[in-house]
């Protein structure tokens, strides 16, 4: 009995030691994440295929392709510490990092003379590069540096990427955040969903000064975890000890497992049992940042294989410099009348964000950086119109005509159609047209400011109340002692034969405060609902309500959002979406976000898919087909009740979304191709 509990006290001590052995732990998130959603595993086997082919095709590497940058954003999380105490690390040190990768990733690392002669000819420069971001998301100027406060006693979790990420098609996240236990950092690999997409490092194991602690001192995490996220696998195929595992790299040589502290030259193990043995100097093993100095030519053209299928949109990012300015004219004219709409707002939301309106012709001029954009334009009084969605502009882009409908109050806050705030609210609580940022309570565990628009109309924006900065207290910018008035341009619903108002509401609150809905008819204000927090109001909620059942419809109507602070130290927060008016015999006013039926058939499907839909107001929806990278690979007009087929055997297997949209209605479908 002695003997078999001192071997089971040898054995659990043994697991311990490795268990706070210094470890990157993308493996076992990675398994963590598959259990939990079966699509996570599938998603990352499709993205593996389309990498994998690219890799195994020796044609795509013949020649230098360039030096690929890809712009770089750090969001410190710490518990409200000054900048450059721990973990608030400092500028510096962030910066320092971002130059070691550059040496690593470029074959200037000083220890590179180190590699042994046998693998110097496949030590490789990957031709890769890294800069700070030097313009945000919105293309205002950044240092690439954000920091968010978790408040005093929060602690990190992967929730916490969704209100703080950028765009993972345009910048490279990395989080710096105290993980404990032994691991220095993990990563996401490419495929997978772009809300937590991204690398993970410890404040104690990032760059080369500062908190940066020994023997993983420098910067060799970050250079570790970003080969992860360009596809890279640990060398030895996390198999545990079994040299059944593979990285996939036929140039790095297989090994029974992980190996750490500085490892004397040549190391040979049960997989690789002769010289020159393992190549424990990669900087996919785990030996010490002093000990790892090489990728090999083999995982450079893995790592530029992702860059050329998954990631490929990084690319064609702007994060690291302003693109060039070309000019965009145009008319907005009527779309039912051809005739030109004066004083119409459009929007370019994209490479850069630009407003502006036509002129009394109709016609207009805007200078902005060539690439991708959703153009939006409308009026108060008709339905807005998104003339394209994500669709590239350049220097040939011009004479654009653009149409919109008459007659319709609508407004999904994708353009700016001058809606009045007011009120007795301290000002930072002020309702303001902006993208949403998402506030917590000090716990973290509860939203009172949404970080989201509705995903079911057009564009990114809505009117909330304040909006803070990423990762700011949830009281900063809330609604103070007093109220915050929203109200609406003037619409004249006199000529409605029964008029019906939608909009889409957020509040959260004490159990004293308040949001208030109110039509006003020119001269008298009637409420239409009262909303107090009950636990549940911290959400988007869909509203509908026939203006007769509160008021006489008159040529002079507002429509209004009050949101009051009662005074009692609590958080108060509001926000509005997707308003319109529409009249009763205008039918499908019960469902303005879904089609009556949206049916794909076969799914999956090897060859043909059919499509069938229903719209009981318009004839005619538009169809767009996205491939895994958020690109349109199919387009086309489709016509109501027709069984409309479409030949996807071009297409190469992986998961699509299929989007149908017309002027009231869009929704989304997923599409497995064989």
């Amino acid at each position: 009995m002695k003997k078999v509990l001192s071997t089971l006290l040898f054995s659990i001590t043994i697991l311990l030691l490795q268990a706070q052995r210094p470890h990157c732990m993308t493996y076992e998130k990675t398994q963590e994440m598959k259990a939990a959603d079966p699509l996570y595993g599938e998603q990352l086997r499709i993205a593996k295929a389309q990498i994998d082919a690219y890799y195994n095709d020796p044609a795509n590497f013949s020649s230098r392709s360039g030096i690929i940058i890809l712009p770089v954003v750090f969001h410190v999380m710490h518990n409200g510490e000054s900048v450059g105490t721990f973990p608030n690390v400092s500028d510096a040190q962030l910066i320092s990092q971002i130059t070691q990768l550059n040496k690593d990733y470029r074959k200037q690392n000083s220890d590179t003379n180190l590699v042994p002669g046998v693998w110097k000819e496949v030590a490789a420069d990957c031709e890769i590069e890294f800069c700070l971001a030097s313009a945000d998301p919105l293309g205002a100027a950044t240092t690439g540096i954000t920091r968010h406060s978790m408040g005093s006693s929060g602690t990190w979790n992967e929730s916490r990427k969704t209100a703080t990420t950028w765009n993972r098609d345009k910048y490279l996240n990395i989080w710096i955040a105290t993980i404990g236990g032994g691991t220095l950092g993990y990563t996401m690999f490419p495929g997978g969903p772009a809300s937590n997409d991204g690398v993970v490092i410890d404040p104690e194991f990032v760059g080369v000064a500062g908190s940066a602690t020994a023997p993983f001192n420098k910067g060799r995490t970050a250079s570790h975890e970003v080969g992860h996220w360009l596809g890279l696998d640990h060398t030895w195929g996390d198999d545990g000890t079994s040299c059944d595992g593979t990285d996939g790299i036929e140039d790095t040589p297989n090994s029974s497992g992980e190996n750490y502290g500085c490892p004397t030259f040549p190391l040979t193990d049960a997989c690789a049992a002769a010289a020159p043995g393992v190549m424990f100097m990669d900087f996919m093993d785990y030996t010490d940042d002093a000990c790892m100095f090489m990728f090999s030519t083999g995982q450079k053209n893995k790592m530029l294989a992702v860059l050329n299928t998954v990631r490929s949109a990084i690319k064609t990012s702007n994060g690291c410099g302003a693109p060039a300015s070309i000019v965009i004219s145009g008319t907005i004219i009527n779309a039912a009348t051809s005739a030109p709409v004066s004083n119409a707002s459009l929007v370019f939301e994209g490479a850069s964000n630009v407003s502006t309106a036509s002129d009394g012709s109709g016609n207009f001029s805007v200078s902005i950086k060539s690439g991708s954009y959703n153009v939006y334009a409308g009026k108060w009084g008709y339905m807005t119109n998104r003339f394209s969605h994500d669709e590239s502009y350049n220097i040939s882009s011009a004479g654009l005509l653009i149409p919109i409908q008459n007659g319709v109050y609508y407004d999904d806050f994708s353009i700016n159609q001058a809606w009045v705030a007011s009120g007795s609210a301290a000002s930072a609580g002020a309702w303001v047209l902006d993208y949403p940022i998402e506030t917590r309570s000090t716990s973290g565990n509860t939203i009172t400011q949404t970080g989201h628009s509705l995903t079911t109309d057009f564009g990114s924006r809505c009117y909330v109340t304040g909006n803070g900065t990423f990762g700011g207290s949830a009281g900063a910018t809330d609604v103070d002692g007093g109220t915050a008035i929203l109200t609406s341009p003037s619409m004249d619903l006199s000529t409605y034969a029964d008029p019906y108002i939608q909009y889409n509401r957020w509040f959260y609150g004490g159990t004293s405060d308040n949001e208030k809905i109110k039509l006003n008819d020119g001269s008298t204000s009637v409420e239409i609902e009262t909303i107090t927090f009950a636990g549940s109001e911290n959400l988007w909620t869909p509203r509908m309500f026939r203006v007769r059942d509160f008021i006489v419809p008159t040529s002079n109507m507002t429509f209004s959002v009050e949101v009051t602070d009662a005074g009692t130290a609590s958080t108060v927060e509001g926000a509005l979406d997707k308003f319109m008016v529409k009249d009763s015999f205008q039918a499908g006013i019960s469902n303005l976000n879904e089609f009556e039926s949206f049916n794909l058939y076969p799914n999956p499907t090897k060859e043909s898919l059919n499509i069938v839909f229903q719209s009981n107001s318009q004839q005619i929806a538009d169809l767009k087909i996205f491939n895994a990278l958020g690109e349109i690979v199919f387009k086309k007009q489709l016509f109501a009740a027709n069984e409309n087929s479409i030949n996807l055997s071009s297409f190469a297997a992986g998961v699509y979304s299929v989007e149908l949209s017309d002027k009231d209605h869009i929704a989304r479908r997923k599409l497995i191709k064989q």
